[in-house]
């Protein structure tokens, strides 16, 4: 969950360039660690997905045979569309390099946050953040993250870039007009002055 921090402190100077954190034993560790806990919550989902659609067809058609059966049949087309929607992403992330530089030249949102400005509410709901990245050869990347809405004023066009494939996340060059950082793995919002996340302990890229 991203939270607004209470004592945001004021820009700092000085904080200029990308972050050595990012080849660190101890970051790369959080990482892998950050990446097989979004896999096993997705296998548990996904494994979850029948029972529970066999419980609501049963709650549904008021214990009849037939509304398990289309509960089940709902559940495992869940698991379908969950694992097409895995694969995709990953095939969109492969298709990116490793690492990017480049300047923000749009952005856009889309998901069941709403985005900006549409009624959604920005303490429950999630989105995805749309970064499309122009590299120094004049190439456009697509780079997507799921946000809470909170973050969606963090990056903005004409901001220099780095996006790491790794975990999913576009570090900004310049950080020194900015009142908090984003931890870079849980998306949550953290005054300037602190060196690691304080809801998943990961090093902040500052």
């Amino acid at each position: 969950m991203v939270i607004f921090c209470e004592n945001q402190q004021p820009p700092q100077k000085g904080r200029e360039g990308y972050s050595l954190v990012v080849n660190t034993p101890e970051f790369l560790s959080y990482v892998k660690k950050h990446n097989k806990q979004s896999r096993r919550a997705a296998i548990v989902f996904a494994i979850l997905l029948p029972f529970l659609g066999a419980f609501g067809g049963a709650i549904i058609g008021d214990g009849s045979a037939a509304g398990i059966v289309v509960g089940v049949v709902l559940g495992f087309a869940g698991i379908a569309i969950l694992w097409f929607m895995t694969e995709k992403d990953k095939k969109k992330k492969q298709a990116l390099p490793e690492v990017v530089d480049g300047t923000i030249t749009n952005i856009s949102y889309f998901g069941s946050g709403g985005g900006i400005g549409e009624g959604g509410d920005a303490e429950k709901k999630y989105a995805t953040a749309k970064l499309t990245l122009l590299d120094s050869a004049g190439r456009e990347h697509i780079a997507e993250i799921k946000c809470r809405n909170e973050i969606h004023d963090y990056y903005k066009i004409g901001e220099t870039v780095r996006y790491h494939a790794r975990f999913n996340f576009p570090e900004k060059f310049d950080k020194s007009r900015d009142n908090y950082s984003v931890c870079a793995l849980c998306l949550y919002k953290e005054a300037v002055y602190g060196d690691r996340c304080p809801k998943c302990n990961a090093p902040l890229l500052i």
